[in-house]
């Protein structure tokens, strides 16, 4: 089982809880419009994490984006209600830049305050050259944390070749996470990379009400390996 998903931050399609500033102006036009068309989501908090659960039976009725969305420069993010874009929104955008802040870019850290393992590297993404080659390499040094951390945990060599390393990968335009995993779900409720991020699909109310009962941290937490 592999898996492996590139996503990309921008700007919010959710509604954070009324204790959590949003990330502009409460009162800005634009961000008031999102909110009024998030209705195909739910926003559950968790540990101070905002997690989404996009809702399948609301997916169809997805609102169209924002007249505003097609200046900003978010419009083509809007149409796919599967990804969070609030930089605020999920354990992909919390704690990494703390994390990192002390080393180099690219250099590989464990992000420690996360209940499950996941391993991080800022990006600085050369303007000129081979950027291909620059993300080749930390994603090969991130998966090297994540080789030898599976296989301290479980006694045996893993490798992403023939299976046996199973991971997610997100990446943003700011850092790449990589998420060591050893389960496809738990309970009724399957993640994938996007789930890290911050956004968890629910194909029916008996997942969503397990969701909200058991929290997404517990759940990833499964899916994942915990330090």
């Amino acid at each position: 089982m592999h898996h492996a998903s590139f996503d990309c931050a921008a700007a919010s399609a959710s509604a954070p809880p009324p204790s959590t500033p949003p990330p502009v102006a409460a009162t800005d036009p634009l961000w008031l419009e999102i909110l009024q068309r998030a209705a195909a989501a739910e926003v559950v908090q968790d540990a101070g994490i905002q997690f989404v659960l996009r809702v399948a039976a609301r997916l169809r009725d997805k609102p169209k984006p924002p007249a505003a969305c097609s200046s900003s420069g978010i419009a083509t993010e809007w149409r796919n209600p599967f990804l969070p874009y609030e930089k605020g929104l999920g354990v992909a955008n919390i704690g990494v830049a703390a994390a990192t802040s002390e080393v180099a870019p690219g250099c590989p850290v464990e992000l420690r305050s996360l209940p499950f393992a996941g391993f991080a590297a800022a990006l600085d993404v050369p303007q000129a050259g081979d950027a291909g080659a620059y993300l080749a390499g930390c994603y090969q040094e991130l998966l090297s944390c994540c080789r030898t951390f599976v296989e301290g945990k479980t006694g045996r060599r893993v490798d992403v070749l023939d299976g046996s390393l199973s991971y997610n990968l997100i990446l943003t335009t700011e850092f790449m996470l990589l998420v060591p995993r050893r389960a496809e779900g738990d309970g009724p409720v399957s993640c994938n990379a996007v789930a890290f991020a911050g956004s968890i699909f629910v194909k029916s109310l008996e997942e969503q009400r397990y969701v909200e009962q058991r929290k997404p941290l517990h759940i990833l937490s499964a899916v994942g390996f915990e330090w």
